[in-house]
């Protein structure tokens, strides 16, 4: 923010959440990385207009993810605050990283997976499955799933 005061990241962040809904694909899932419950607003606010959308407090597997998207607001008086723009594929690939000991071994329980991960949006989910094996991340033959690690990694850090 240009200037600071009360509140001046959390309006910061409401702003490029707008932007960016109008920017980006109906399908694209918002996270806002904050332990600022008020925050819960914008994400509600993106709700109602039909996007996906979550708050994820500040833990040690989230501080992994925030490095590895690009930002929209800067962190702030000891918190972490963003806003991210994530599609589908990228964030259920950085999913598989971060529970790369405990994936889906058959297709059905993967494709519940992905669809419980875009629960308020299922044409995000049925991309990302779509995605991930038309990408080569993911292979199903006769109900098995294999993962191709380095594809998952290359998708996960696309921009």
């Amino acid at each position: 923010m240009t200037t600071g005061g009360k509140n001046a990241a959390d309006f910061g962040i409401c702003f490029f959440a707008g932007v960016l809904m109008q920017q980006s694909h109906k399908e694209t899932h918002f996270v806002i990385i904050s332990n600022d419950t008020d925050l819960d607003h914008v994400v509600n606010l993106l709700k109602s207009q039909g996007r996906s959308a979550e708050r994820m407090g500040n833990k040690k597997e989230e501080k992994e993810t925030t490095q590895a998207v690009k930002t929209t607001a800067e962190a702030t008086k000891n918190k972490t605050e963003a806003i991210v723009s994530i599609s589908p594929i990228k964030m259920y690939c950085m999913h598989l990283i971060t529970c790369s000991k405990h994936r889906p071994t058959k297709k059905d329980t993967l494709l519940n997976s992905i669809k419980s991960k875009f629960q308020d949006s299922p044409g995000a989910a049925a991309e990302a499955f779509r995605l991930l094996v038309t990408q080569g991340a993911v292979t199903v033959s006769a109900n098995k799933v294999s993962y191709n690690d380095n594809k998952i990694k290359e998708l996960a850090n696309q921009a």
